[in-house]
This record gives structure tokens, sequence and C-alpha cells, in this order.
């Protein structure tokens, strides 16, 4: 095995394997996973002893480590930016995103919505 850059130990690592397996321990070499398992074998294993010192040891004290997780959320508004101009759902209005039209009310979104409805051919997707 690869002598690690980091040992994140003491956590709860989700691994998402067939099994659904909870780990204590990962090591990381190369911003890559080399070896999960308990604290124990992870700190003891040859992934620690051959780093020569420049291992670095993180004690997550039972914090969660989701290997590989990426940040996927999404902004609906600005997502529409990227696609077709959007009703302007917003109050106050947002620079960060193409809209049409300017409302400073419910009434103002609704009757923004319902203009739109009226030129979006049928089963048309709406975007505010």
């Amino acid at each position: 095995m690869d002598s690690a850059d980091i040992i994140l130990f003491n956590a709860k690592v989700i691994t998402v394997d067939p099994e659904d397996t909870i780990a204590e321990a990962v090591a990381l070499k190369d911003e890559k996973i080399t070896m999960v398992g308990t604290s124990s074998e992870v700190r003891s294993s040859s992934a620690r002893s051959s780093a020569g010192g420049r291992c670095v040891e993180i004690d997550l004290e039972g914090k969660t480590v989701v290997p590989g997780f990426i940040d996927a959320h999404v902004h609906m508004d600005a997502t529409s930016a990227f696609t077709k101009p959007a009703v302007n759902c917003h109050i106050p209005d947002v620079e960060y995103v193409e809209v049409t039209g300017v409302v400073s009310s419910r009434s103002d979104i609704l009757e923004a919505i319902k203009n739109r409805v009226s030129v979006t051919p049928a089963g048309e997707w709406i975007v505010g």
C-alpha cells in the first residue's frame, strides 16, 4: 500500500458501498482513498508506518465523512439563466439571473406568470 498523506480517524465514514458500510477511519494519498476501516486498523497500517513522518492524522471526534461527495445543490433561478429568461419571482429583484419583468408584490408575480402561460406552448415548463 502507498504511504498516506492524511489519516482521518474516530469518524463516521459513509462508504456508499453495496453493504452501506459505516467505517471509522480512512487513509488518503494524493487525494485518493487508499484504505478504509477501523481507527486502529488504519492508524496501525503500513499506510501510516511507511509515511516517513509526513502523514497528518486528524481526529474527527465522531464527525461524518462522505468520500467523493460533491455539493450538487442548485439554485433553480440561476439555472434558468442558462436556458431561457425566467419569470421574475424575486422581491426585491436580483441581478445574478436573467429574468423578464419587474415585480414588487405577490399580485405582480401572479400576473407575470399568467402572461407567460398565455405565450407558452402546452406542456412546456415555465421557469420562475
